[in-house]
């Protein structure tokens, strides 16, 4: 019996024939995909045509998380509910049935150690694996062991990094017993479309729009923020202005910084000391803003740690010179609000928005801003290298993150300029 479901586009295609024979082969079959392409879609028929050409197969499907691999589920659902090859479904445990005996189980990496317990016997599918941990795989891989079942790994690339990466590139350097495919030798313009794909490169950090939307691997020391040098300029001080302030404890060479932006996306200023009290800092503080109480629009200050005693200090000396209207916006960095941080300032030195003073402070620290992966929880941090400090990284990102919440920048040039205290 030979299953067709739907039509596949010759990328697609190019799967569906490498895994022809694939039946109790042990072979890995590796897909590197864009985003928005019908990875997702092929690898839904590829369960599909393994549970139904295979009797009494247990095929199994992992996602990064419990969400993503229950909307696959529905989808498969949909596609056979109302069907005489559907024998039942069940929506708690993720599990489809058939009549020949097959079934297909939905699991997430979420779930960890509970992964183990079940053995496949039709096909492992792995989606989006740059984004699962190696130890995820480490468990799923002797699932396949006992009936040779063949594996299938599909993902947008991420960093040249990880099991994905490893699997791609033994399948690219001849690996016999590993299939790699790259979509990008395919033509699937027609499913992404120039002025769409333009769209996302103008607004998306080059990092981003190279893995998700060229399907390339990214270099794990790829350089975060570029344009420094073409953004160096002159601001005009006037229009309001926001700030972003990131709290030093002065040990070790770690400052405070107060950085400032102009409405017309330019930074006025970047201040940056380490030989304050706790006092003495928010007096300072105070006291710059009160001499802009007029222009500040708005104020946004670190609360982790030692941020959030620092902030009620700093609103106190506010309040004592009559600027109780100002709002402070305390922001809580976790790893995702950094991620989120450090896109938008990719995407306003990539698309040169923005100007930078020649600050050697500032610039060098932009310069050496890294990321870090950590490959037991598959995350990217962001980080100054060890020994170095981020202070003025962090409050840069502040005060355009305090300016973009008020109004979107437009095509000025935000520059840098900086007081020595």
């Amino acid at each position: 019996m030979i299953f067709v479901a739907y039509t596949p586009h010759p990328h697609q295609r190019a799967v569906h024939n490498a895994m022809a024979d694939a039946y109790r082969s042990g072979r890995i079959f590796v897909v590197k995909s864009k985003r928005q392409v019908g990875k997702t879609t092929m690898a839904e028929n590829a369960l599909l045509e393994m549970a139904f050409n295979h009797r009494n197969t247990l095929s199994v499907l992992v996602e990064p998380t419990l969400d993503q691999s229950r909307r696959v589920y529905k989808e498969i659902v949909r596609a056979v509910e109302g069907t005489p090859a559907l024998a039942r479904k069940n929506d708690v445990q993720l599990e489809i049935e058939f009549v020949n005996g097959s079934s297909i189980l939905f699991k997430s990496a979420e779930q960890r150690d509970n992964l183990r317990g079940f053995t496949v016997t039709g096909l492992l599918v792995v989606d989006e694996c740059a984004f699962i941990p190696d130890e995820i795989f480490d468990i799923l891989l002797p699932t396949t062991d006992v009936h040779r079942a063949p594996i299938l790994l599909i993902s947008t690339p991420k960093l040249k990094q990880g099991f994905f990466f490893r699997y791609y590139t033994a399948g690219m350097e001849g690996n016999p017993m590993i299939t790699s495919i790259d979509f990008n030798q395919f033509d699937t313009s027609f499913m992404l479309s120039p002025e769409k794909l333009e769209q996302y490169r103008s607004m998306m950090p080059r990092a981003q729009f190279t893995t998700e939307y060229l399907g390339e691997f990214l270099d794990s020391d790829a350089v975060l923020f570029t344009n420094l040098k073409e953004c160096v300029g002159v601001p005009e001080k006037k229009g309001h202005l926001y700030v972003g302030i990131d709290w030093g404890s002065g040990a070790g060479g770690d400052y405070t910084s107060v950085c400032t932006f102009n409405d017309r996306g330019q930074m006025e200023s970047i201040d940056y000391f380490n030989d304050k009290s706790t006092f003495e800092q928010a007096r300072f503080i105070a006291d710059m803003v009160h001499l802009n109480a007029g222009r500040i629009r708005g104020i946004k200050a670190e609360s982790n740690s030692i941020g959030t005693p620092m902030i009620a200090l700093l609103r106190d000396e506010m309040d004592k010179r009559g600027d109780r209207s100002i709002h402070i916006d305390p922001f809580a960095t976790t790893n995702a609000e950094k991620v989120r941080l450090v896109n938008q300032l990719q995407v306003a030195l990539e698309q040169k928005q923005i100007t930078l003073l020649d600050d050697q402070g500032l610039l060098a620290q932009l310069a050496a801003y890294e990321a870090t992966y950590n490959p037991k929880t598959n995350n990217v941090s962001y980080n100054a290298p060890q020994g170095l400090h981020d202070d003025n990284c962090i409050s840069t990102m502040l005060a355009l993150d305090a300016l973009r919440g008020s109004q979107r920048v437009g095509n000025y040039n935000i520059s840098f300029g900086r007081r020595r205290i």
